[in-house]
């Protein structure tokens, strides 16, 4: 079972979907089996034990929850408000509706990312970008960015038809920061009539996370909803989805 589910979390096809739902449907039999055989073994000594402990095994209280026992989200609401916690700063964790085996990932062009910056001149990075930007002379470009100081963070996108830019919440990463940015960037895509789009950004961990089998991040979840819903929609008008540069 975990074995499936590893080669699935790795390659999320359907051939190994189901091999892990047959591992999944092996494993709640074997239990029931296991269940059932437990069950015969305790009924078979029952002639050998006291009646007094049988009935004490059947008739035994249930015990009752106390204030003590109340369930986590409950005890902790008093925590949250003795602290004073701003609740609206907290990014909610969701499960995405759409199964993620189904989210279209965009494709990444990582040349440039490859390159050790220890050991590579500016000169070349420069040269192998306005290669990159020439094989795709038919796109429309995008640049996103997100940047962090010791006081504020902000997102921005940069295109030849508008400039966005935002703020975020002081306590996010410049991760987050540049999630948002690239949703600015979609945003911009999906009001445009265009047919290519080529979007710049310098985050390879970005690239990385939406590249994952089952993504949990929030900020990863929203960009690769709605790159799918850009597909589900520009694959009616020949459009390409969006192409992402490191």
């Amino acid at each position: 079972m975990e074995k499936a589910f590893c080669n699935f979390k790795s390659n999320a096809s359907q051939a190994n979907l189901i091999m892990v739902k047959k591992r999944r449907a092996e494993a709640r039999r074997t239990i029931r089996q296991q269940k059932r055989q437990f069950w015969k073994r305790f009924i078979s000594k029952i002639n050998d034990t006291p009646l007094s402990k049988v009935r004490k095994l059947l008739c035994r209280k249930i015990p009752i929850f106390t204030k003590r026992d109340s369930p986590f989200g409950i005890r902790v609401q008093q925590l949250l408000l003795e602290i004073d916690l701003d609740t609206n700063s907290i990014e909610e964790d969701k499960f995405s509706e759409i199964p993620p085996w189904t989210l279209e990932r965009p494709g990444s062009i990582l040349d440039l990312a490859a390159l050790q910056k220890d050991k590579t001149p500016p000169e070349v990075y420069r040269e192998k970008f306005e290669q990159i930007i020439e094989n795709h002379s038919d796109h429309y470009l995008l640049f996103t960015d997100g940047s962090k100081d010791e006081t504020c963070v902000g997102a921005a996108c940069h295109s030849s038809s508008a400039d966005k830019c935002c703020g975020v919440s002081a306590k996010a990463s410049i991760f987050t920061a540049e999630a948002v940015a690239l949703c600015m960037a979609l945003d911009t895509v999906s009001t445009l009539r265009k047919d290519k789009f080529l979007i710049l950004s310098d985050s390879l961990s970005l690239m990385r996370a939406m590249g994952e089998a089952n993504p949990r991040n929030p900020r990863i979840l929203k960009v690769l909803e709605r790159i799918h819903d850009i597909y589900a929609f520009t694959t009616q008008r020949d459009k390409e989805t969006p192409l992402l540069q490191v």
